[in-house]
């Protein structure tokens, strides 16, 4: 194989021949690239979250429900680091997901309540607005949320029923922008509640919300 050479008809290291290199500015400026490429990768690439969480029911019941975000990185999920682009959830029965279809949502909706209806036993499912494009994609409501049924094996969305209002949320929407332990508990979420900077319709389903878009 030919090696290039210099001038001299030696081998061309880089360097001159009082040892200094022929290109001072490249190391620096080939550093600059390669950080810019990993912020570019960071900033701007979908990173995908899952974890499990455990939820809490009116009725004391503790189910554990499946969580799978999608999000772009800027700071955490509803107070400080990821702007979700999609959300699902499972609800589990006996560890094992896939008993129920998952509620997923890419227009800019995070679950904050999932409940058993007590009349009816169907699972509802209160998600909330993280961004004015996703209360655009509602219709501009005059509450940011959303409710959902499992009806005959899909979510549908219906009106928001009086059973949502006045319930403190069950379902984290601060989610670490480093990612999850394994399993988020009631304890977890307690201490995290108590965080500031959470948005308060993120906290409880409330009847009172001034749009901000």
């Amino acid at each position: 194989m030919q090696q290039d050479t210099d001038a001299d008809g030696g081998r061309d290291d880089g360097l001159t021949p009082n040892g200094r290199r022929r290109y001072p500015g490249m190391g620096p400026l080939l550093l600059a690239a390669v950080l810019a490429g990993v912020a570019y990768w960071y900033f701007y690439t979908p990173k995908s979250l899952r974890f499990r969480e455990q939820v809490q029911l009116a009725g004391g019941e503790v189910v554990d429900v499946l969580r799978v975000v999608r999000a772009m990185p800027y700071s955490a999920i509803g107070g400080g680091g990821w702007n979700p682009v999609q959300q699902s959830l499972w609800i589990e029965q006996a560890g094992v997901p896939g008993v129920h279809p998952p509620w997923q949502s890419d227009a800019g909706l995070a679950p904050v309540l999932v409940d058993k209806d007590p009349i009816t036993g169907q699972w509802l499912l209160v998600a909330t607005t993280v961004s004015c494009e996703g209360w655009y994609a509602l219709g501009k409501p005059r509450l940011p949320y959303a409710e959902f049924r499992l009806v005959q094996g899909r979510w549908s969305q219906v009106p928001l029923t009086a059973q949502a209002m006045g319930r403190d949320a069950n379902v984290t929407t601060r989610i670490r922008f480093d990612g999850e332990e394994e399993v988020l508990t009631l304890a977890d979420k307690a201490k995290r509640r108590l965080e500031p900077g959470i948005p308060p319709q993120n906290l409880t389903v409330s009847d009172r919300w001034s749009a901000g878009c």
